[in-house]
């Protein structure tokens, strides 16, 4: 969450393991993908209203701030990395 008063919500928390984690932050191809399945955030993106990729559900939703997920149609082509 960057130490970020304004971003520390809810909707702005995903949890990944410490593997993809590493590769968001250090591969810039890992990240493309992250953001595209909107699994990390550019400033300015506001997290409650940008969709998330669920790639072992291969459904799409966005995250409110009650930690509650609203299931949307399919958002693009999703990217994978396994």
């Amino acid at each position: 969450m960057g130490g970020s008063k304004v971003r520390d919500v809810p909707s702005n928390i995903i949890v990944v393991c410490s593997w993809l984690n590493n590769e968001m932050e250090s591969n810039p191809e890992a990240a493309r993908i992250a953001r595209s399945n909107g699994w990390k955030l550019v400033p300015g993106q506001v997290p409650h209203e940008e969709p998330v990729y669920y790639q072992t559900m291969d459904l799409w939703g966005t995250i409110d701030d009650n930690f509650l997920v609203d299931w949307i149609p399919k958002h693009g082509d999703e990217l994978s990395f396994f």
